[in-house]
């Protein structure tokens, strides 16, 4: 599933140059849109985040961040990419993890095409296909959690999502580390300004980079006094 990795990182180049534009913040139609979407946790007493990792194009990623969850009583939300073999490679470790608590998944596509761009049809079978397989490979319903491919979503995308029961779409206000290339200041740096009380954080199990430096981020995390929640813990 190479080929995948590459569309995606593609795709994202373009989101860049604004290619996208209608689809993000400055679009005037943004507002109400998004106002259906969680950005972040509610308020509370307790100083917690919500560490997500998307995609999974690295089996080597998966298997580190669910090692790490056990070693250090950390909790983590995969939004699962269904297509690559990394689940199935990982299926004992993944098991145990739901069933210890420490692991959530949430549905972002069998394929990571852009739903903003397809028809109702095959929003439905991209949002279903990674539905089934969870089904199949671990018997767990990922509903109502979802994050739509490259976090790109209109008011139809939310729509047939919320018909098959995906009606908790999941953004973030803070990132870890992309697909791409990065260094350990800029993870450093993020990690930094990102993670603090009620942030959704996205990071990426495309690449071992952040599972190398995972002291890095931990560091922060325990500076800070903070536990790590999946999101299924906060929303129910």
């Amino acid at each position: 599933m190479a080929g995948v990795e590459v569309q995606r990182r593609s795709f994202l180049a373009g989101a860049v140059t604004g290619a996208l534009s209608l689809l993000l913040p400055g679009d005037p139609s943004f507002a109400a849109t998004a106002s259906k979407v969680i950005w972040n946790l509610p308020t509370s007493k307790v100083q917690r985040f919500a560490w997500t990792v998307d995609d999974g194009v690295s089996s080597r990623a998966v298997t580190e961040y669910l090692k790490f969850a056990e070693q250090e009583n950390l909790k983590f939300t995969f939004f699962v990419t269904s297509c690559y073999e990394t689940w199935h490679q990982n299926k004992a470790k993944i098991q145990a993890g739901l069933q210890s608590g420490r692991i959530q998944l949430g549905n972002h596509s069998h394929t990571h095409k852009n739903w903003a761009h397809l028809t109702d049809k095959l929003i439905r079978q991209d949002l279903m296909g990674c539905h089934n397989r969870m089904l199949d490979l671990f018997g767990y319903d990922m509903r109502p959690y979802f994050r739509p491919p490259y976090g790109l979503f209109n008011d139809q995308v939310l729509s047939v999502a919320a018909a098959e029961g995906y009606s908790k779409p999941i953004m973030w206000n803070g990132s870890l580390a992309d697909s791409g290339s990065t260094n350990e200041a800029a993870l450093r740096r993020n990690a930094n300004t990102w993670i603090g009380p009620g942030r959704i954080v996205i990071d990426h199990a495309n690449g071992t980079f952040t599972a190398d430096h995972f002291s890095d981020v931990l560091n922060v995390v325990r500076a800070r006094k903070l536990s790590t929640v999946t999101l299924r813990e906060v929303f129910g």
